[in-house]
Formats: structure tokens, sequence, C-alpha cells
């Protein structure tokens, strides 16, 4: 396992190596860019941390890598003060469900 994962190289490089599974930070990410930036918020969808880890999955995908990607340390990408923005990145990075859950 490969905690404190900042970047694609970082990510790539564990991969190449074998390891089981890495820790991308999206939140982290998402922070430096504010601060780099100036910008206060993005769209969940255009959240460079969940950009950053599609970019890692989508590789582990497609060059058949078994890495198991596990994100940690999310933060709203609109504010904690938007309501909803708790998932927000959750839902920018997997989609929103495909099936309903029903009570019965």
């Amino acid at each position: 396992n490969i905690t404190l994962v900042f970047s694609f190289l970082q990510a790539t490089k564990a991969a190449h190596a074998g390891t089981y599974l890495i820790s991308p930070f999206p939140g982290r990410i998402l922070n430096c860019h504010k601060k780099q930036s100036g910008t206060e918020g993005y769209a969940p969808d255009a959240n460079p941390g969940v950009l950053s880890v599609k970019r890692m999955c989508a590789y582990f995908q497609k060059y058949e890598y078994n890495t198991i990607c596990m994100s940690a340390s999310w933060c709203p990408s609109r504010g904690a003060d938007v309501a909803g923005s708790n998932v927000d990145e959750i839902l920018a990075l997997t989609g929103p469900c495909s099936h309903k859950h029903h009570n019965k």
C-alpha cells in the first residue's frame, strides 16, 4: 500500500513496481490547485483532484495493471457550506448510481 499519492507520476511508478493499492488524496490535490491558482471552488467534474484520480484509474485500466486506486482525503470542491457538496467528488469520479434502492 502506498498512501499520500499526489501525482500521476507517483501512481504510474507504483503500478510499474507492482504495488497492490495506492491511496491518492484528491482533496489535497484540490487544495494545492486552489492555493496556486487563487480559485476558490471548482465544479465537481472539473475538480483537479478528481481529474487526477480519473487519469490514474484510466491508466491502470488501459495498461491492465491490477493496482487498486482507493482515494482518501476528500474535500468538497464547491465548498462545505453548499448542500450536497459532501458527495460531489465521489459522484464526479464514479457517476450517479444506475439503480434505485427500494425499502420493502
